[in-house]
C-alpha cells in the first residue's frame, strides 16, 4: 500500500498526507481480518469480547418513563429459522409479525431493524464463514404467496435473498398497521 502511494507521489499525484490516516485503507478493518482478508472471527465471538464485564440493569419503572424495544429483524428470522408448517413467505411474514408483537407488553414502542447487505462489506466476511460452502440459491420474494425454500440455510446464506426478505418483511408490519 505505501508501495503504491510512493508511486503516486512520484508520478505527481497529489497525495494528503495530512488526511491519509483518518479513514480505513482497505476494504474490512486490518484489525478483523487474516493477511488474506478473510475474517479473524465471526461477529457472535466479537459481541462476547465487547460485552465481557458489561453488567445490566432493569430500568426503573415509573409512569412517566417511555420505553422502547429494539428488536434485531435478521437475528430475529435467524432464530425462527423456517417454522415448520409454514409454506409460504406470507405466513413465515404472519408468524414473524406475531413474535414481534409478543414483545408489546414490555414497552411503550418496538422498533424492527434489518441489517444492510452490501458488496464488499464486513457482513458479506461473516457470510462466507457461516455458509461453510453450501451452495445458496436466489429466491425472489415478490408476494406473500411465493413459497418457502425447500433448503432454508442454501436460502439465507445470500445477501441478496436476506435483503429481499428484509424488505418483504419491513412492508408487512407496515401493511399490519401496528408499525410506522
Amino acid at each position: 500500500m505505501f508501495r503504491r502511494l510512493l508511486l503516486a507521489t512520484d508520478a505527481g499525484r497529489d497525495v494528503n498526507i495530512d488526511c491519509l490516516l483518518e479513514s480505513e485503507l482497505s476494504e474490512k478493518p486490518l484489525s478483523l481480518t487474516t493477511s488474506d482478508g478473510r475474517l479473524r472471527a465471526n461477529k457472535s465471538q466479537l459481541i462476547e469480547i465487547l460485552a465481557h464485564g458489561v453488567i445490566q440493569k432493569d430500568l426503573p419503572v415509573t409512569p412517566d418513563l417511555n420505553t422502547c424495544t429494539i428488536i434485531d429483524g435478521m437475528a430475529l428470522v435467524q432464530a425462527l429459522g423456517k417454522p415448520a408448517g409454514l409454506r409460504t413467505f406470507g405466513e413465515l411474514a404472519d408468524s414473524f409479525i406475531d413474535t414481534v408483537k409478543s414483545h408489546g407488553n414490555l414497552s411503550d414502542r418496538i422498533d424492527v431493524l434489518f441489517d444492510r447487505y452490501e458488496e464488499r462489506s464486513i457482513k458479506e466476511g461473516t457470510g462466507v464463514i457461516r455458509s461453510g460452502g453450501v451452495k445458496t440459491v436466489r429466491r425472489i420474494i415478490s408476494n406473500r404467496d411465493v413459497k418457502l425454500p425447500d433448503n432454508w440455510k442454501s436460502f439465507i446464506g445470500l445477501d441478496a435473498n436476506k435483503a429481499n426478505l428484509a424488505s418483504f418483511l419491513s412492508e408487512e408490519l407496515l401493511k399490519d398497521g401496528c408499525f410506522d
